[in-house]
């Protein structure tokens, strides 16, 4: 009779369970979890690779504080204090040594990512979006010795980074014009840098209208670039050497000129 009076739940409702948090008991706190290690300038990249990792392991709550720190008497303390005690670690590991001695001493994951945010995550770097700019400008695939990929990736990184400085959301009213003339200032910038080779394909793509964007231009160059590694030099075709006596032959003697090509009178095998 208990029975029959307990709720059953209707048979069209899935019952979601709960997020289980995720132990790190077994993780690492030597290994570098980044994939630049923090220098002070790179704040912006190295922020978000971090953040990256820590959303994969459903850890994002430690740096926006929202992980107290409970009482020695709490059965979660020691499990705490060993999740601390990790996630310092991967950030340690992840900073140059310089950056480190810096910051050694914070003990806690909140701590030290406030600390790093007052001292790198400017709202404006005015001398770092200087020395990006300047890096572009002064940046070509020549210089680098880059292949056409690899020189892109390095401009894509400035970009990235500059992204962080400058906002689209700094421009709320007209941000998608905002947005078409920043790619297009992109493909100028990665047109300026290729090497002379390039040139006459430089020149097409200019040429064209509407400009290509800034990725189908990448393709177009790109492309070429595969094709003059994967195929062959194609080379002229030689011109028949010239016989250099049969034309002293023919002045000397005063007889008709014959080419031994096509066997006919009047002109030499190089007028064949």
């Amino acid at each position: 009779m208990a029975d029959s009076l307990k709720e059953v739940a209707p048979a069209h409702m899935v019952l979601v369970p709960s997020p289980v948090p995720v132990s790190l008991s077994h993780s690492q706190p030597a290994q570098r979890v980044t994939s630049v290690l923090l220098n002070g300038k790179n704040f912006h990249a190295w922020s978000r690779s971090f953040q990256l990792y820590l959303g994969g392991k459903r850890k994002t709550r430690w740096i926006l504080g929202k992980e107290p720190k409970p009482a020695e008497s709490d059965p979660k303390f020691d499990e705490w204090i060993s999740d601390n005690c990790i996630i310092l670690g991967w950030m340690f590991n992840s900073m140059e040594d310089r950056v480190y001695h810096m910051f050694m001493y914070h003990d806690t994951v909140h701590g030290l990512w406030t600390a790093l945010s007052q001292m790198y995550a400017h709202a404006r770097n005015e001398s770092r979006i200087f020395e990006l700019y300047r890096e572009i400008s002064h940046s070509s695939q020549t210089s680098l010795g880059l292949s056409i990929a690899d020189y892109f990736g390095y401009l894509q990184t400035i970009w990235e980074e500059l992204a962080q400085y400058e906002p689209l959301s700094d421009f709320p009213s007209d941000g998608a014009v905002e947005s078409k003339r920043l790619d297009r200032r992109h493909t100028y910038q990665f047109l300026m840098g290729l090497k002379s080779e390039f040139e006459a394909l430089r020149t097409q793509i200019l040429n064209t209208s509407p400009l290509p964007s800034l990725y189908e231009a990448f393709a177009i160059v790109d492309g070429d670039e595969r094709r003059r590694r994967l195929l062959p030099s194609l080379s002229l075709p030689e011109s028949p050497p010239i016989v250099p006596d049969q034309r002293a032959f023919a002045s000397s003697s005063g007889t008709h000129l014959y080419c031994q090509h096509c066997h006919k009178p009047g002109h030499l095998i190089d007028r064949c």
